[in-house]
């Protein structure tokens, strides 16, 4: 398989504290080492493949997706996949090459000491032909040039491309924070599944340690 006919697409508001966020770029540079070519748009400067700072437009749902279409219009490859800042990350996934604009459904959530998850999966773990999505994000911002207020209701009408989805053996990791665009998820119900470990990942606890700086 050819890895360069993907690029990873990486986004971020920072909404994580500096170092978490930080920690986070480096697991993944450490995942794919040079394999990939890498976009980042950020709202901040990073070091990570080519960065594109939009400046501090602030944390929504909207900006979310502008910062994913700008990043877009860059992609030269083929298919391309989304990685957000608060997401672990695996050369499995990064292998799978659709037709169709994809998730990935295997995935848990981190939190101090444990990962759950209860069958969700997102933006974070779209992987997808570059021209769909360009062509679906294009025709959605076309349609609505300005942001939409008040924030809190772009919830309801700003959400993932229509898709399919698939499954990895490895699971993709996604922090549940306070802070993230939806805020932290909620995990109180009967329809959860829980692990102190998984592989190849290991301690819940000590992950989250080693991540939440």
């Amino acid at each position: 398989m050819d890895v360069c006919e993907i690029t990873l697409l990486y986004y971020s508001a920072h909404s994580l504290p500096p170092k978490t966020e930080e920690n986070i770029r480096n697991e993944l540079i450490k995942t794919v080492g040079k394999r990939y070519p890498i976009i980042s748009v950020t709202q901040k400067p990073v070091n990570l493949g080519k960065n594109i700072c939009v400046g501090e437009i602030g944390k929504s749902h909207y900006n979310c997706y502008k910062q994913i279409l700008i990043g877009l219009k860059e992609v030269k490859t083929e298919f391309v996949a989304c990685c957000e800042d608060d997401s672990l990350y695996n050369l499995e996934h990064f292998n799978y090459r659709p037709d169709k604009i994809s998730y990935n459904k295997h995935m848990w959530f981190l939190e101090h000491h444990t990962y759950w998850h209860k069958g969700q999966t997102g933006m974070f773990a779209c992987i997808a032909p570059t021209k769909l999505i360009l062509e679906d994000l294009e025709k959605r911002f076309k349609e609505t040039p300005t942001e939409p207020l008040p924030r809190r209701s772009q919830r309801h009408t700003w959400k993932e491309p229509v898709g399919e989805y698939f499954a990895t053996e490895t699971p993709l990791i996604t922090l549940n924070y306070f802070d993230g665009l939806d805020g932290k998820k909620k995990s109180s119900t009967h329809k959860r599944t829980e692990a102190d470990s998984l592989e190849p990942y290991g301690s819940a606890k000590e992950l989250f340690t080693r991540l939440w700086q």
